[in-house]
């Protein structure tokens, strides 16, 4: 496409974001989820997920409003973070109407009372019985989270929780389920013990009648940067978005040279703070789905490069020893040195001798964070890491860790992870992936679809994982939130008629990120690559 094309394309959708229709909405009305006034209709909640034990029951001795014809729910859960980990936490949900879908785009706020009984186990040090997330399930089983509550220990008594509908949820018009769930922390912090509160008045408030409706969606269209897009599309700010090799032998243990695992980055966020990473995780069979291997898994090396606002870079590198479900022993985490006498933040070279628990081996600085970044084992123990200026750290792992650690199966993974909530929603281009010396070389540098099959994606929200190749895939079709409802469409020309040449665009794999919604357009899916119109619309509702 070119640049008169793509300035054309540019000018129609603006032009035509202002001819979305706009049908007028009955009023809502404010919908009761439950009070829990009937013993038979608790059963409607229950238990989602998490290995933590739950009862979810009626409680006629308590009732926000002291009613004593009336009730509550009674959720027990009993902790153990010896006997579940990271999966020591509960979920429940509960159906919003008996056989209907909800369009939340019509709802201001999700309210409900919440007390805790005093006997309740607290978390970790924080002073609070947890953090409990509550939001709500859509039509294809996925969830979104309206926020998360925060009681301090000693507050037993019934509080009235407010929580605002996110009209910007391009789900929101599938709502089925009223959700809340808990995870107890890790390995430090994690709960053991029995935690018991109440929920009663469960509501969905209407937006009143006399409120204006948002205003329409804006379309645009945004070149797209060739390359492997990872865009932290999950939500989390610590979801990641990773591709990893498809088979696990990429060991540098006992290679008769040199084994290098180099990532190329081409574009990058300005804002400071986000991190690419890459993974070296021993192991066979382990599930693709399982994008955390850093904290799930018991043994992991592993590099973390952050930018700077400055442009920027650094990256350090470091491994934990055989503690699951956790960032590694304490002390001897990816933050700390492996020898705690020597220092690496701007100093570097290694420590004499490794503590073998785990921590940092080598960290260097880089006046860039775009460019080709490098871990190389010279021998079993011995490791350099090189930034994209040139720079180098190097450290070394205690040979008996080593060969325990790493000595076998060992899948590669290389992705991003925003680190912060302000992050969420940006990306990066990685150009090139290569692994040299292993037992199966990989280079792959994105340029044809699909990419090479000796990678996986791995991520958070997969969709989130975009491959871009110049004239392929030329550019983002975006449209701003809340859009619940509308269609984007497109047309090789106006006509005279503005609605009977239009056809629908699939929404697959369209992304949510920054407050607006994201499809990439292939040159294929074009009707006319040289000339073309887009507009969002909202077929009216039949009565």
């Amino acid at each position: 496409m070119n640049a008169s094309a793509y300035s054309s394309l540019a000018k129609a959708c603006l032009v035509l974001a202002a001819a979305a229709a706009v049908p007028a909405i009955p009023a809502a009305e404010d919908i009761l989820i439950d009070n829990y006034t009937d013993p038979a209709a608790v059963a409607g909640t229950a238990r989602w997920w998490g290995n933590a034990v739950q009862t979810y029951e009626h409680d006629a001795t308590q009732d926000a409003d002291g009613d004593a014809a009336s009730g509550a729910l009674k959720v027990t859960v009993q902790y153990d973070i010896a006997a579940y980990a990271g999966e020591n936490q509960f979920s429940a949900r509960r159906q919003i109407l008996p056989s209907a879908v909800i369009d939340g785009s019509q709802y201001a706020r999700l309210e409900f009372d919440l007390k805790y009984a005093a006997s309740s186990v607290a978390q970790g040090t924080s002073g609070t019985y947890g953090n409990l997330e509550v939001g709500i399930g859509h039509n294809d089983w996925s969830q979104a989270y309206f926020g998360t509550v925060q009681t301090p220990v000693g507050q037993n008594d019934w509080q009235h929780i407010v929580l605002t509908v996110n009209q910007n949820n391009p789900k929101l018009n599938q709502l089925r389920d009223f959700h809340f769930k808990q995870w107890s922390g890790g390995a430090g912090d994690g709960m053991t013990g029995t935690q018991m509160f109440w929920i009663d008045n469960v509501k969905l408030i209407a937006i009143p009648s006399t409120e204006p409706p948002p205003p329409p969606p804006i379309v645009t269209v945004e070149p797209a940067k060739p390359g492997l897009n990872m865009i932290s599309s999950g939500g989390g700010q610590y979801d990641r978005q990773t591709v990893r090799s498809s088979l696990p032998e990429y060991t540098w243990v006992g290679a008769t040279g040199p084994v290098t695992y180099a990532l190329t980055i081409a574009d990058y966020p300005s804002q400071a703070g986000y991190q690419t990473v890459i993974y070296l995780v021993p192991g066979s069979g382990l599930d693709a789905g399982m994008n955390y291997p850093d904290w799930a898994q018991a043994k992991c090396a592993l590099a973390f490069i952050n930018n700077n606002a400055d442009g920027s870079g650094n990256m350090r590198f470091a491994y934990k020893n055989d503690v699951a479900n956790s960032n590694g022993y304490a002390g001897h985490g990816y933050w700390d040195n492996d020898n705690p006498a020597d220092l690496y933040d701007g100093i570097t070279g290694a420590g004499p001798v490794g503590t073998g628990k785990g921590g940092t081996l080598a960290y260097v600085n880089s006046t860039t964070i775009r460019g080709t970044w490098s871990i190389t084992f010279t021998s079993n123990t011995n490791v350099t890491i090189t930034a994209p200026d040139g720079q180098t750290s190097s450290g070394s792992l205690p040979n008996e860790t080593t060969a325990q650690l790493f000595g076998g199966p060992l899948y590669a993974y290389f992705g991003t992870v925003p680190q912060t909530t302000d992050n969420v929603g940006l990306g990066a281009v990685f150009s090139r992936i290569k692994i040299t010396g292993a037992g199966a070389p990989l280079d792959e540098d994105f340029s044809t679809i699909p990419f090479n099959p000796a990678l996986e994606k791995s991520a958070s929200n997969a969709s989130g994982v975009v491959q871009v190749t110049g004239p392929d895939t030329p550019f983002w079709l975006t449209w701003t939130l809340p859009a619940v409802g509308y269609l984007p469409r497109q047309s090789p020309s106006l006509g005279e008629d503005v609605l009977s040449p239009w056809t629908n665009i699939p929404t697959d794999n369209v992304l949510t990120a920054r407050g607006r919604q994201w499809k990439l357009m292939e040159t294929a899916q074009l009707l006319d690559p040289s000339r073309n119109f887009f507009q969002l619309i909202k077929p009216a509702v039949a009565p």
